[in-house]
């Protein structure tokens, strides 16, 4: 009876000590997850001196002042979409031109070839897509899954009689 005894108590112990543990590595965890999001928010500021200024830090402005916006929904299609695709620091960001909103595009093998044809031709920025919003820590990002380029030049030209 006070060996059975002396196995409840050692694991009572060990759960509450399992317990303690566990909620203060949550802590920890949630702890660190704050301060890089407090980090990222400052950091805008920070890298804003217009001497150090880049196009990248633009582009992380332009999609920290569209996080004040409405998020939309993750999982949400959006589909034969007008937008501005630009390419800075390796990062593609794309711009809807109906609304001006702007999102990082997620890489994919749509966005490479996407890239390679601005790369080629750095004109060549407005594409008709359809996409997939996804969200993460506050932001919506886009996955490309149809892109064809909407050049007016190639709208204009005559068909071959």
């Amino acid at each position: 009876m006070l060996n059975r005894r002396r196995n409840n108590i050692s694991a009572s112990v060990f759960w509450k000590l399992f317990c303690c543990v566990f909620v203060c590595c949550v802590l920890v965890v949630f702890g660190r997850q704050e301060g890089l999001h407090a980090q990222r928010s400052t950091q805008g500021v920070l890298s804003s001196n217009p001497e150090n200024a880049s196009e990248s830090d633009e582009i992380s402005n332009d999609v920290h002042q569209s996080r004040s916006r409405t998020l939309l929904r993750e999982g949400t299609i959006v589909r034969n979409q007008r937008v501005v695709i630009r390419i800075s620091g390796g990062r593609a960001m794309m711009t809807v031109l109906e609304d001006s909103r702007r999102f990082y595009c997620l890489e994919n093998l749509n966005l490479e070839r996407i890239s390679k044809v601005i790369q080629n031709n750095p004109m060549l920025t407005d594409w008709n897509v359809d996409y997939l919003v996804t969200e993460y820590q506050g932001s919506n990002y886009v996955l490309i899954q149809r892109a064809v380029l909407a050049s007016p030049a190639v709208q204009t030209l005559p068909l071959p009689k």
